[in-house]
């Protein structure tokens, strides 16, 4: 009898719902405000229930209340999706149901629903899971304690934070938004994936699972077995392939980094199967064993010949102590042979080189940096102090950061101003330059030797006269000089002709050698090798302090992060800081050597998280210098993440962000003890 009453029962509750639902309809909106009016107007169906009661809520409204038994739970469904609970609430008139206890979401199959409590919709199709939630489909895990899914767009959406899995890697973000047809996944704030081969940083990421295609919508950062890539908004990463590619027409260059070099471009494009690559606006290569930066507009970069060419008011940049060369041409191409330890750079076109003692042009140059050997081809002249040398091709030989020696093949050609501005002169087939602390101190001149020199005598009163021109020629010629390039004695080997020609017949004609020429206009200075190029600002592209304890660890765009020497203290430092930039909520997590040195509320976590204090308007000035600086944990750190979080406000019923009119960008960087 019991089971018959519970029979009756359910036809009159699902006849009065039925009737319900017929008189629902007629009350629904048009056509014009439902896209798909099957969908729309679909009714949830109970397949399953152990204990069923009825009630009518105050306004008159039929509602079920269903509860399982000891065959199995309450059981629903619509169309292909099916809806499990302990117990549930079901609202005929809205077609609407609240589910508790054990719920499980599945729809055709594929994707798999679960948590404590369930609000589903059967019109508008949205489902809200609160309480230990889990989505798990063919290709990820998703674990959140609010989720929403919207069955009409196959998106399941997150805003309270939520970790996805897969069967490699593992992702936490602030809000994530996941569409189970197309596997494409939108993840915001603080977004934090590790894999066994790479970490990832953003605030703003969309990833294809199908694809694999990791799309940044903020800057980020990718960190992996190679080295570290800095990525801006717009660029785009294929996960299986390592193919990088940055937007077009982007003002802040990406940066990849790895064991050997340091490369940045405003637009990258670069296959990491293939190795190649090419890279435009603001292109930056800094060899990290070398200490040499090559500037350029456009480049190429061949990984398997190990081969860079960039063109456009290319530059390149060593630094030596107390000194820095600096090579310019239209071209420049770095060879950097590992297996033959050879590394080559060639510049092409319009070259310049400018160092503290040595200056230069020519059309053709090859810098061998395992011989520390400069070659000079095609129409060279250097200049060194009141010295210009040229010939057919000369080569330069560098030692502890100076110029040591120079060989002249072959028309070889060097002139001297005077105090007078008379020219002395050496010319010959061949020409060996000594120099000492960068002053010539020797000249060998072999071969077709031919000299013209000016005698100058000092008075007492520290009067220089002009005796007169020596000219001689020779076919061997030896010079030596002391400090300033002042000559102290020649030798003319192999029977030397001359003549001592007196002031008052000293003409321009006479006292010039043949195929003179003189070409200080052209001598290379400072700013004309550097074209406009600040390279501060271009290869730091950061600030300089000299008041912060400690090593500098981060590079920030709103501040730099200092270690003190004896890694107990951080301090964050920027030179002027904007006091909007203090908005957002910072955050600092220390890693130990040693899981077992953390505390007990952190050992769950694996970091110790650091609160921050008075990081406001109280330690802010305006127009001056801003300091903070944090205690650090006691034991040994293996790696601390600081940065700071947008301020966000979230519509729970959409899970959208509410716009902020005048946001501020968040950061986060990573340093590894």
């Amino acid at each position: 009898m019991r089971f018959l009453f519970f029979f009756l029962l359910f036809l009159t509750y699902s006849f009065v719902g039925f009737a319900q639902t017929n008189k629902t309809i007629e009350k629904k909106p048009t056509l014009e405000t439902i896209e798909d009016t099957t969908q729309t107007l679909s009714r949830i169906e109970l397949l399953q229930a152990g204990v069923l009661e009825g009630d009518v809520l105050p306004n008159g409204e039929q509602i079920r209340i269903l509860k399982k038994d000891e065959r199995g739970q309450v059981k629903f469904k619509q169309k292909n999706t099916v809806m499990y609970a302990d117990s549930v609430f079901q609202y005929i008139d809205r077609n609407q149901i609240e589910a508790f206890g054990n719920i499980r979401f599945v729809e055709k199959d594929s994707m798999t629903l679960v948590g404590d409590t369930l609000y589903y919709d059967g019109y508008s199709k949205l489902a809200r899971v609160r309480g230990n939630v889990v989505l798990q489909d063919q290709e990820k895990t998703v674990t959140t304690q609010k989720l929403n899914y919207n069955l009409k767009t196959k998106t399941a959406y997150y805003f309270e934070g939520g970790r996805v899995r897969d069967q490699t890697s593992r992702l936490t973000s602030d809000r994530g938004y996941y569409n189970t047809d197309s596997r494409v996944a939108t993840f915001r704030g603080n977004v934090q994936a590790i894999s066994p081969d790479q970490q990832l940083f953003a605030d703003s990421v969309v990833y294809n699972t199908l694809t694999k295609t990791i799309f940044f919508d903020s800057e980020g950062k990718i960190i992996n077995k190679d080295g570290t890539i800095n990525a801006v908004k717009g660029t785009q990463i294929n996960a299986q392939t390592g193919i990088l590619k940055t937007a077009e027409g982007a003002d802040v260059a990406t940066r990849v980094e790895n064991r050997d070099y340091i490369i940045s471009a405003n637009f990258i494009d670069y296959d990491n199967l293939t190795e190649k690559g090419v890279f435009k606006e603001n292109v930056q290569l800094y060899y990290k064993k070398e200490q040499i930066t090559i500037f350029g507009d456009e480049a190429y970069y061949d990984g398997i010949k190990s081969r860079l060419d960039a063109y456009g008011d290319a530059l390149l940049v060593k630094p030596f102590k107390n000194d820095t060369l600096y090579i310019s041409a239209d071209t420049l191409i770095a060879m950097n042979d590992s297996v033959a330890a050879e590394q080559r750079f060639y510049g092409y076109r319009n070259v310049k080189i400018y160092k503290r003692d040595i200056q230069g042009i020519c059309d053709s140059i090859n810098y061998d940096l395992t011989d520390s050997i400069i070659y000079f081809n095609y129409d060279p002249v250097l200049w060194n102090t009141s010295n210009q040398l040229s010939g057919t091709k000369i080569r330069a030989k560098l030692q502890d950061n100076s110029i040591d020696s120079l060989i002249i093949n072959d028309k070889a050609f060097v002139i001297s101003s005077d105090v007078f501005g008379q020219f002395n002169q050496i010319k010959g087939r061949d020409l060996l330059a000594v120099f000492d602390s960068g002053y010539i101190k020797n000249v060998n001149v072999d071969g077709n030797g031919e000299s013209i020199y000016f005698v100058l005598e000092e008075k007492k009163n520290e009067e220089t006269l002009l005796k007169g021109m020596n000219y001689i020629k020779c076919s061997n010629i030896i010079m030596k000089f002391i400090a300033d390039n002042e000559l102290e004695e020649i030798l003319f080997l192999q029977q030397p002709e001359g003549q001592v020609i007196p002031p008052q017949l000293i003409t321009k004609t006479n006292s010039r050698l043949g195929n003179f020429e003189w070409r200080i206009d052209e001598k290379p200075t400072y700013n004309k090798v550097m074209q406009g190029r600040s390279i501060d600002q271009a290869a730091n592209n950061t600030y300089k302090v000299k008041n912060v304890d400690g090593k500098r660890i981060i590079d920030g765009e709103f501040f730099g992060v200092y270690l003190s020497d004896d890694q107990t203290k951080l301090t964050y430092y920027h030179p002027k800081l904007p006091k909007r930039n203090l908005d957002n909520e910072f955050f600092l997590y220390v890693y130990p050597q040693n899981k077992k040195d953390l505390p007990e509320e952190f050992k769950l976590y694996g970091y110790v998280v650091i609160p921050f204090y008075n990081m406001n308007t109280e330690v802010y000035q305006p127009n001056q210098p801003f300091y903070y600086t944090q205690e650090l944990p006691k034991f040994k750190i293996k790696k601390i993440t600081t940065g700071q979080k947008k301020k966000i406000e979230i519509d729970e019923e959409t899970g959208e962000v509410i716009p902020n009119r005048n946001p501020v960008k968040s950061w986060k960087e990573t340093y590894e003890f």
